[in-house]
């Protein structure tokens, strides 16, 4: 039974969705199937918040590696269905369970990494305020603020409802690629498996073969660890067989995907993996990065020498699999690394330009081409951001620039800092956690995160629905297991 303090939210809601339907009707009647929708959505999660989030959250986490962009023509504009329309429900649904459970939050919301990601956020609506495209603007950080919210905050609330929902949220996602991987082979291997056609092999479910490859190489660690532990977290032998096959087809993919940079981020972190395995201790990994990063700054002349020499070209007709791991380091007659280093140094004269509040969320791919310069620009340069060539187009290639030249140095520093201590935090939950379940899912999220941080260097996905997912998701499992240790060792203690 309803109780009477509730059964007057539901007049009070009702009330407002009829005037806001009421009023979006006079005011955009040529639009009535755009406000049946929003009217929809809006009641949906109302309806939503008042019950258990967690069927249709494994809806939608089921749903986002089969979604894809359905265009519109009436509208003139696109939606990725059928997540976009869940993402919102689940939005709202959590703002609707926010203001009416705050105390559910607060613990979530203070810790630490939560008030890094809110800082960050609040940078980057500093900068859509002095946006040079306002309307860019707005739609970019309601993006941004739906996939943290649902993504980072709500999937929280996921998390804490099973304690196995952390695993189960990571192995339906890669259990769907099982399915989406033999799909993308055949429709590959129509093309002979050439480079030329990788990108295009991919589609429906991922716009370009490296957002597809990002995912697998992402998701590639956790079933590693499955594969490893079968004992440990009581998996079956048909299980474990699953997994098996998906790993084996997940490295297949990567494979035929052509991507370098996920081939190069795959390799790094296999060999960051053991030194993780053995429980190296924090400090002496960072004394190998810096080791590692004093190294390449005391040769850079031979490097840089190096660099000028290579000839390999990934673009070439017959070139092989080893002529493209090569080609990684050319950035003389290469075109997708001359490409991407035209995109870095726009951003990076977009970033002198605006260095403090940068030209506004969403804004790069609009203005960077105002900074290329003739000397930088290569055969798949664009010169306008419409109806740009497959295969050419693109944003800022590298996560980190396209903060700092959006949203300026400040957003730049936050994001940079929350990153690093997120794979902190995950390392420290792998090394104390004596739950062996949240152990190993430390381990997996930690050595995923890498992943894609290796692969933020060379692009940019966190505004795509696959990759946003995983990152903020990732986040959202270090603190819940972190909470999780301190109420564990708060218990121990008294």
């Amino acid at each position: 039974m309803i109780a009477p303090l509730e059964l007057r939210q539901y007049y009070v809601f009702t009330f407002l969705i009829i005037i806001l339907s009421a009023s979006l009707l006079v005011f955009l009647p040529e639009n009535y199937l755009a406000v049946l929708s929003v009217v929809s959505i809006c009641v949906v999660a109302f309806f939503i918040s008042h019950f258990n989030f967690s069927p249709l959250y494994t809806l939608l986490i089921l749903v986002i590696p089969f979604s894809f962009n359905l265009v519109i023509k009436d509208y003139a504009s696109s939606i990725i269905v059928p997540s976009e329309p869940i993402v919102a429900m689940m939005f709202l649904a959590g703002l609707f369970h926010a203001f009416r459970n705050p105390a559910k939050y607060k613990e979530f919301v203070l810790h630490p990494l939560s008030i890094l990601i809110g800082v960050y956020l609040g940078l980057v609506i500093i900068s859509l305020m002095f946006s040079t495209m306002i309307v860019v603007s707005i739609k970019a950080v309601i993006v941004k603020l739906a996939y943290i919210g649902v993504f980072y905050f709500i999937m929280h609330l996921y998390l804490t409802t099973k304690p196995k929902n952390g695993w189960l949220f990571m192995l339906l996602y890669a259990g769907a690629l099982i399915l989406i991987i033999p799909f993308t082979l055949f429709q590959h291997a129509l093309e002979d498996f050439t480079r030329q056609t990788a990108a295009a092999a991919v589609h429906p479910f991922f716009s370009d073969h490296t957002i597809y490859s990002t995912v697998l190489v992402f998701l590639l660690p956790v079933v590693l660890v499955v594969i490893l532990n079968r004992k440990k977290l009581n998996f079956s032998y048909f299980g474990w067989s699953f997994y098996l096959l998906t790993g084996l087809l997940i490295l297949t993919g990567i494979y035929f995907s052509f991507s370098r940079a996920a081939w190069a981020s795959l390799a790094i972190t296999l060999l960051i993996f053991p030194l993780l395995l053995y429980k190296v201790k924090i400090r002496y990994l960072a004394l190998l990065a810096l080791f590692t990063f004093t190294l390449i700054g005391y040769n850079w002349n031979n490097i840089s020498t190096s660099l000028a020499h290579n000839r390999y070209d990934s673009n070439a007709r017959n070139t092989t699999a080893l002529d493209k791991v090569r080609s990684i380091s050319n950035i003389s007659n290469d075109q997708s690394n001359a490409e991407r280093l035209n995109r870095w140094k726009s951003a990076l004269k977009m970033f002198e330009e605006k260095p403090m509040l940068g030209f506004g969320p969403g804004t790069y791919q609009f203005q960077y081409l105002h900074f290329q310069r003739q000397k930088d620009m290569t055969e798949i340069s664009v010169t306008t951001p419409y109806n740009a060539t497959p295969g050419k187009g693109g944003s800022a290639h590298s996560e980190f620039l396209l903060n700092l030249s959006e949203s300026g140095i400040p957003a730049f520093l936050l994001f940079l800092l929350l990153t690093i201590y997120a794979v902190l935090r995950g390392i420290r939950n792998y090394y104390e956690s004596t739950n062996i379940q949240y152990k190993l899912l430390s381990l997996a999220v930690v050595m995923g995160l890498i992943s894609f941080l290796i692969h933020s260097f060379f692009n940019n996905f966190l505004d795509t629905d696959k990759v946003a997912i995983l990152f903020w998701g990732s986040l959202s499992i270090i603190v819940t297991i972190h909470l999780q240790l301190r109420k564990s060792q708060l218990s121990n203690n008294l």
